[in-house]
């Protein structure tokens, strides 16, 4: 069972970081998202999407944002042998929340 984690209400992910950039001050025309294509996924991402900007010197990667599913706390919690899932009270089960990971950088 996912459950998508929302901040404030807002969306997570691609969308949010899009829309941060933009409050920024990055024009439209400035950038552009790709999305991996399956054979470029890693084995554990479910969707990867880079945000790309118009440097001086041409088009080049500005954000990575991968979903990671659950993967990366799965591991944690079979080398730790802690438990580190979440009780979702609506539905009485647990849970390995989502992780987004956003690489910000040049």
């Amino acid at each position: 069972m996912y459950r998508i984690l929302t901040l404030n209400g807002s969306l997570t992910g691609k969308n949010f970081c899009i829309k941060w950039l933009q409050d920024l001050g990055i024009k439209e025309d400035e950038m552009r998202v790709r999305d991996h294509d399956k054979e470029e996924l890693s084995f554990y991402s479910k969707a990867t999407s880079d945000i790309e900007f118009l440097f001086p010197f041409g088009w080049g990667e500005l954000w990575g944002i991968a979903d990671r599913t659950n993967y990366d706390l799965t591991q944690h919690q079979n080398v730790s042998g802690q438990d580190l899932t979440y009780f979702d009270d609506e539905t009485k089960r647990k849970i390995h929340p989502i992780r987004y990971r956003a690489i910000f950088g040049c």
